[in-house]
Parts: C-alpha cells; sequence; structure tokens
C-alpha cells in the first residue's frame, strides 16, 4: 500500500496489528472456555488432546505478556507458539485448533503469506538460536524475566545482571553471522521489519533496487521477492 493510505503499515506494525488481533480474539475465546477455567482453577490440563491443545493456545498468550502492563510480548508469543506448534501438538492438534481458532488457515492472502514466511526454517532457527545461546550459559531464565520486562533498558543496565548485558552481544553476533551467510533469511528478515539493514551482500543489493524503484524510500518490502524470485 502506499503510504497515503490510511490503512499503510509497516511490517513491524503488521506484524504487531497482527498478534494484537489474535491475542484479542484468544482472550475472547479462552472466557468462553470452561477447560481453560478449570485449568486456571487447579493446574491441570485437559486429558482429551483437542482441550489441552486449546487451553495451551490460550495461554501462550497468558504468557506473553508483561509483568504488571499485560502487554503483549511478540517475540515471546512467536517463540511459544513454535514451541507448541513443532514439538508439542500433534497434526491432529494444530488442525483442531486451526479450526478453533483460526490460527494457521482461513487468513487473507497477506497474512497467510506472513504465517508462511514467519514458519520458514531459516526464521525459526535464527528466532530459536538467541534461546540456545542463552540456555547454554544458564542464563534463560534471566532472559525470559528482561523479555517480561517492561524497560528492557534498566533491567539489562542493572549490576546484577551485567552477565544477560554481555549474552545479548554475543547472541547478536551469532545472529548476525547467521543473516549475513544466508540470503533467504535476510530476505525474510527484511520483507517483514524484523531489520531494517541487511549485513548479506546479496540482499543488500536488492534493497538498494527496492529503493530505486520506489524514487529513493523503499515503501513496500514485499516487493524484495520479485527482486530475488530465486530465493522464494
Amino acid at each position: 500500500m502506499p503510504p497515503t493510505n490510511p490503512d499503510h503499515a509497516t511490517p513491524d506494525v503488521f506484524r504487531k496489528r497482527y498478534s494484537d488481533i489474535q491475542a484479542k480474539a484468544a482472550h475472547q475465546m479462552a472466557s468462553h472456555n470452561k477447560y481453560y477455567h478449570l485449568w486456571k482453577e487447579d493446574g491441570d490440563l485437559p486429558e482429551n488432546a483437542n482441550d489441552r491443545a486449546l487451553v495451551q493456545f490460550y495461554n501462550a498468550f497468558d504468557e506473553s505478556k508483561t509483568e504488571g502492563s499485560n502487554v503483549l510480548v511478540y517475540d515471546v508469543l512467536n517463540e511459544k507458539m513454535s514451541e507448541l506448534e513443532d514439538n508439542v501438538w500433534t497434526e491432529a492438534q494444530k488442525k483442531w485448533v486451526d479450526e478453533n481458532t483460526g490460527l494457521f488457515d482461513n487468513h487473507p492472502p497477506l497474512i497467510q503469506e506472513y504465517l508462511t514466511d514467519r514458519s520458514h526454517s531459516d526464521v525459526k532457527k535464527w528466532n530459536n538460536s538467541i534461546y540456545e545461546y542463552m540456555e547454554k550459559l544458564n542464563l534463560l531464565e534471566l532472559y525470559r524475566l528482561w523479555q517480561h520486562s517492561t524497560d528492557r533498558t534498566a533491567f539489562v543496565n542493572m549490576k546484577e545482571n551485567i552477565k544477560l548485558r554481555v549474552a545479548l552481544r554475543g547472541a547478536k553476533k551469532i545472529r548476525d553471522e547467521m543473516r549475513s551467510g544466508n540470503a533467504n533469511l535476510e530476505r525474510l528478515l527484511y520483507k517483514w521489519g524484523y531489520i531494517d539493514s541487511p549485513s548479506n551482500r546479496t540482499i543488500a543489493m536488492a534493497v538498494d533496487i527496492l529503493r530505486s524503484n520506489q524514487d529513493g524510500h523503499v515503501t513496500n518490502r514485499l516487493e524484495i521477492d520479485n527482486i530475488l524470485p530465486g530465493l522464494r
């Protein structure tokens, strides 16, 4: 969409809007789900696999909010959903969750394209790398506290959290190296606003072409797929 369109949104804003819509829908559905209320009361997940999957879906949104202010933390939500989709739910459970929440299908083409790209193995590996790194350093619990903090800068600058501050720099270095060596990963990250300045030479050149084609300022990142069709 052109920037003058009132519905225009940067990829970053688009991703956040989508997550907010999903969160509101999940909250509304959870309020009418008896198994979710029972789980909140006694902490026991339903024995039925499909009911259990729905409770886990609703809970993922609850556990992805900042302490106190209840603001949705998008990277936490993505991690939790990826964990459920890849390591917890069966295909039958995923289908059930989809049919009862609209999580995976029945979306407009643009949202479906975003979900497909977000689920790409390169993107998931890049997202998961920071959790693996923090776990290796025995800092995963502290990292999760930082994620849920309402003021991440203040949290990481606390004297007792210096190890986390150093670890975040180390994780960034690892992720930057992954980006620079993987043009397809860079394409997907740039396309959806996860990054603004590509480090991969191929993608950097593609962005220069985008900028030239769009009067000196990139207003439609999705066009990068047309410049680099071989990476799709």
